[in-house]
């Protein structure tokens, strides 16, 4: 079991905090501005000089490279779409990493232990796979969270607003 400080799970730098007004503390650690665009078209139309079906893909927005494709080219595009897309992702768990837990974590005064899942649930291998966190909550409104070793940013933080809905639910 490891403890994890309050540090951006990336980077494991400290986390810096501003006092806002009413004493608020609120995590500053930024990130740079960043912007992926992903777009592709591919459709089969009838041509209107042959009467033929023709493959047609653009990866421009705005269509400027509309254009009749080989199944090469389509599925070329088809990959650097999926490129992109993990790029997306990537750049939504940096986000939910530095920016979205850590302001998590201090407003809801959670307190973060990865376990080692493999080794928890070692005689039961499906469970280890599956395993998205558990739950203690204190009597002084603080919680404790386990959450498997290496969990994605984006995994962590919905398994985290989960338990809380539910931790929510079942005080009232």
């Amino acid at each position: 079991m490891r403890i994890i400080p309050q540090t951006s799970m990336a980077t494991s730098e400290p986390i810096a905090t501003a006092t806002l007004t009413g004493g608020v503390q609120v995590p500053t650690v930024q990130m740079p501005e960043k912007s992926i665009t992903a777009f592709a078209v591919a459709e089969v139309i009838t041509n209107a000089d042959d009467g033929q079906l023709t493959l047609c893909t653009a990866t421009d927005e705005h269509l400027a490279d509309y254009r009749a494709s080989t199944v090469g080219q389509t599925i070329a595009a088809a990959q650097k779409l999926r490129e992109k897309a993990d790029q997306i992702e990537a750049l939504a768990d940096e986000y939910a990493d530095k920016i979205i837990l850590p302001a998590l974590i201090q407003k809801f005064r959670i307190h973060l232990e990865e376990l080692d899942a493999a080794s928890v649930f070692a005689e039961l291998p499906d469970v280890a796979a599956e395993f998205g966190a558990f739950v203690e909550s204190h009597a002084d409104g603080s919680y404790t969270f386990a959450v498997p070793a290496g969990q994605k940013p984006s995994a962590r933080l919905a398994v985290i607003l989960t338990l809380l809905r539910w931790q929510g639910a079942r005080e009232q």
